[in-house]
């Protein structure tokens, strides 16, 4: 009997079908994975190994729900077996990221500084009232997800949302968000994914109706297979987006702001691991999206180029890699942003004295420590 972390192994050729599974399911050659674990399974039923790369496999391709079978079965098995420390940490920090992606619960908060003070309307100068001044904030969110349906072929999400800012000194651009989605994908072969999704949120300004938005958005995906060591493809995306705004204040005819917004981009993802063998693998997005706004006034028409960084990556005892900060067996994770909005709008402006053409610059930078792993989403324009 041969023995892997406290495990007995029938012979040499079932590690070998152990060894090659963890390979195709590293590359994120799924299927290949679970064909060589169904050699296991003919071997060795009750091998907590064959359970869990088998859950990771599950993991890989979208069917969640068989992956959480798969780990629970891999925790019986290895608790039957007498346990072992490390699968058992290993099946416990798969499971509960699998999880996340049918049911997820998350809570944020902190403080940020505005510079200029304005209302952005979720990234986007949708107001055009700007204080002038500079101002701290407290921002707090809250979002649900669940997702009923999470299969290899498609998946049916839906969740909801809210998140506050409150101003220091100006009270009149405190903002409160409430927001639903309900998404659908289907993937075609291993590598190619189509979803589409309805977004509704209503926000409020200074306690106040403000802005009701509805959105549907597609977007065509594609699934790379990861080869390379340190340096990996993930998804490249495309979407469009389409939003139907409706302010719910009076206002003049010139500066009515209701109407309709058109958005298409792209994203690309990768994965970089800048320690080879070890699994500290950083999240790398960048994006770009061209926006254009119709609205039935003339003051706030414009057409916009947004263009997106974000890395997320966790945070790893530099004495104990394979243990966390803070709390060793707790995933902290840190997480930066930024964002560049250039927008161009189409008439003279009501408030220049010159009736000059406005134009904008906005930057936004974000810097967020935490102990649970984001959205199952990435950075994406297009929802």
């Amino acid at each position: 009997m041969l023995a892997c972390c406290g495990v007995a192994l029938a012979d040499d050729q079932t590690r070998q079908a152990l060894e090659a599974a963890a390979v195709h399911v590293r590359l994120g050659q799924f299927d290949e994975a679970l064909v060589r674990l169904a050699e296991v399974e003919q071997v060795e039923p009750d091998n907590p190994w064959m359970w869990y790369y088998r859950g990771s496999a599950f993991t890989g391709r979208g069917d969640h729900y068989e992956a959480l079978r798969a780990f629970d079965q891999a925790s019986s098995v290895l608790s039957d077996l007498g346990g072992d420390e490390e699968l058992s940490g290993l099946i416990l920090s798969a499971r509960t990221k699998t999880r996340r992606n049918v049911f997820n619960f998350s809570v944020s908060m902190g403080l940020g500084y505005d510079s200029n003070v304005s209302f952005l309307g979720g990234g986007s100068s949708d107001l055009g009232f700007v204080a002038g001044q500079g101002n701290g904030t407290f921002d707090s969110s809250a979002q649900i997800d669940f997702a009923p349906i999470a299969t290899k072929d498609q998946t049916l999400a839906a969740g909801f949302r809210t998140s506050q800012l409150r101003n220091f000194q100006i009270e009149q651009f405190d903002l409160q968000n409430y927001g639903a989605y309900l998404r659908y994908s289907r993937r075609f072969g291993s590598n190619w994914e189509a979803s589409i999704r309805y977004d509704y949120d209503v926000s409020l300004l200074n306690n106040e109706s403000f802005l009701s938005n509805h959105a549907l958005s597609t977007s065509l995906g594609y699934h790379w297979t990861r080869y390379g060591s340190w340096f990996r493809l993930d998804t490249t995306r495309v979407f469009y987006r389409f939003e139907a705004r409706d302010f719910l204040f009076e206002t003049d005819p010139d500066l009515d702001r209701d109407g309709t917004a058109h958005f298409v981009g792209i994203e690309q993802s990768f994965d970089i691991q800048p320690i080879a063998d070890f699994a500290w693998v950083w999240d790398v997005s960048a994006a770009y999206q061209f926006g254009r706004i119709a609205t039935e006034g003339d003051e706030f028409d414009r057409r916009t180029h947004d263009f997106l960084l974000a890395l997320d990556m966790p945070l790893v005892n530099p004495k104990e890699p394979e243990e966390f900060l803070l709390i060793p067996d707790r995933e902290l994770r840190f997480r930066f942003d930024a964002r560049w909005q250039i927008a161009n709008y189409r008439n003279p402006s009501a408030f220049d004295r010159r009736r000059d053409v406005r134009d904008d610059l906005i930057t936004d930078y974000g810097f967020t420590r935490f102990s649970m792993i984001p959205r199952m989403d990435r950075l994406y324009c297009g929802h």
